[in-house]
């Protein structure tokens, strides 16, 4: 059995393309042990996922001390590998403290990352590459496959009677909002109530943070979700969902990976970067404002997008 340290502390996005790429590696190598390497905050998230057998936790406002115990547990088991899926200071130091013979790290890696590396995995030949295809190059420098599964899945069943689950489960969910307000779509409000109206068949879930929660607009079919989810019902919900409609954000890459239809609307970040991966699949499409500004997207081009994506089959 292989045992295997994977050091991707955060963000939310980058862990969900990681744990793509590793579950590729799993099933190329199917008696290997996962250990993962995590922020507290998305502790759950990565300890719900079938890919992963053990967590090690990182408690990023712990300071020196926290971290110190982080590297002795860490130290405290051997393995056979160590993929630093990261590439900065913090992540080097992880690596150098685990013991291992063979250590791969990102050929691009950072703040003296590369130091602790026994071998540098070199980057695809492309500058425009998608974040997955970046981290897919660790495969055949282990000699595998260099193909990705998006078949993630997470065991939320603690939240099967979970009463927002029940009455949101099957809905068509849109995340308004993202990381940087520039990368968020002002006419969400308008296209939640428009698409609401024409499909009154549909339930619609506006999820989001307290901050955006006067933004849903009040109809029947339409459940506001603003403030009321933590990140394990978001992705058991997203697992769940009939389609995801959102900005550059983490659900995008949840949704891809679980397989749920999505439709994503960009404008400073390019989709080819950062896309819903694989972006030539028929569930998956994009909208990337031309002149990068997001408030230039039209209302209709979104609902024409949405209609269509709504008639392709679910895979």
């Amino acid at each position: 059995m292989k045992k295997i340290l994977v050091i991707k502390p955060s963000s939310l996005g980058d862990i969900i393309h990681g744990l793509q790429v590793v579950e590729s590696i799993r099933a190329q190598v199917p008696h290997s042990h996962i250990t993962w390497v995590v922020e507290s905050a998305f502790e759950s998230v990565v300890n719900a996922c079938a890919t992963v057998d053990a967590v090690i936790v990182f408690q990023r406002r712990g300071g020196l001390r926290a971290f110190m115990g982080l590297l002795q547990s860490i130290r405290a088991e051997r393995y056979d590998i160590v993929l630093d899926l990261q590439g900065l200071a913090r992540s080097g130091l992880m690596t150098c403290a685990a013991r291992a013979h063979m250590k791969l790290g990102r050929a691009d890696a950072r703040e003296g990352a590369g130091l602790f590396y026994s071998k540098q995995v070199a980057l695809p030949a492309s500058k425009h590459s998608h974040a997955v295809e970046i981290l897919a190059k660790f495969l055949p420098a282990l000699d595998l496959r260099e193909e990705v599964l998006s078949s993630l899945r997470f065991d939320f069943s603690d939240l099967k009677k979970d009463d927002l689950l029940e009455t949101s489960s099957g809905a068509v969910l849109v995340f308004p909002e993202s990381r940087r307000a520039e990368k968020e779509w002002p006419e969400f409000p308008h296209f939640i109530q428009a698409v609401a109206a024409r499909n009154p068949q549909c339930r619609f879930a506006w999820c989001a943070s307290e901050r955006s929660a006067e933004l849903c607009p009040v109809a029947n079919n339409i459940i506001n979700l603003a403030g009321k989810t933590s990140l394990r019902q978001v992705i058991a919900l997203v697992q769940a969902a009939t389609m995801v409609v959102a900005n550059d954000s983490g659900p995008v890459h949840i949704a891809a990976a679980v397989g749920t239809p999505v439709l994503a609307v960009y404008g400073p970040t390019p989709p080819a970067l950062y896309g819903p991966y694989p972006l030539e699949r028929k569930t998956h499409r994009t909208i990337c404002a031309a002149d990068g500004q997001m408030n230039s997207i039209a209302l209709e081009q979104v609902m024409r997008e949405f209609d269509q994506l709504m008639q392709v089959p679910r895979v």
